[in-house]
């Protein structure tokens, strides 16, 4: 009947005025989670989370790796830059990030974007081979904690042998704090006039040698 019908109608009616209200309050409730996901990814020294459940967050937010903090910093590029703690999701984070061409196409996940907010324009992998501690009986740690960093960007081909001259990464771990990153590019790049950047390398420590490293929190990860 007519009366039978148009009740059908009322009610495919309010069955799509309910499907956009969850629809809406989903996208809410999604937005919602992904902000908290920006904030989880921004405060990996606070928080200390596994590198599981890191992975977790992003497989589930990845749209979380792309938003930048207040200085402008990407969860990787803010990573390389808080603390060694931080620093060691710096592997999981532009890995997933290089698959989704954060910081743009070609930047392996935001690894080759100029970090904000220090010095002479410096992308992750420069800081992460110029970056030292301030305390001695910290330093070998320190080295080795970064090296160890790098050397899973290599395995993951995140880090190339043509970044070490490109890069100028001897100049950058020519440092008394740094040996072990200085010969890890060595070894990367041997056909490298390593010479010609421990030359380099000198005269940019003797022009900056008055400079204190640290106290901006950039230079001691």
């Amino acid at each position: 009947s007519d009366a039978e019908s148009e009740d059908e109608n009322d009610d495919e009616s309010d069955n799509a005025i309910d499907d956009v209200v969850i629809n809406d309050q989903s996208l809410e409730t999604r937005q919602r989670l992904t902000n908290k996901a920006v904030l989880f990814l921004h405060r990996l020294r606070k928080i200390r989370p596994t590198q599981d459940e890191v992975e977790t967050v992003i497989d589930m937010f990845p749209l979380a790796l792309s938003t930048k903090d207040d200085e402008g910093r990407l969860p990787v590029q803010n990573a390389a830059v808080v603390s060694l703690s931080t620093a060691k999701f710096i592997p999981l984070l532009a890995e997933k990030g290089s698959s989704l061409d954060i910081g743009g196409a070609g930047m392996r996940g935001g690894l080759l974007c100029t970090v904000p907010g220090v010095e002479r324009n410096w992308n992750v992998i420069q800081c992460l081979a110029n970056f030292t501690c301030n305390e001695k009986k910290l330093i070998k740690r320190f080295d080795t904690g970064c090296l160890r960093i790098l050397k899973s960007l290599h395995s993951k081909r995140l880090l190339l042998k043509e970044d070490v001259s490109q890069m100028q990464l001897l100049e950058h771990a020519h440092n008394h704090t740094s040996k072990q990153r200085f010969a890890f590019f060595a070894s990367l790049d041997p056909d490298g006039d390593v010479s010609s950047s421990i030359d380099s390398s000198n005269n940019y420590c003797t022009t900056n040698k008055k400079r204190k490293r640290g106290n901006d929190g950039l230079g001691v990860l």
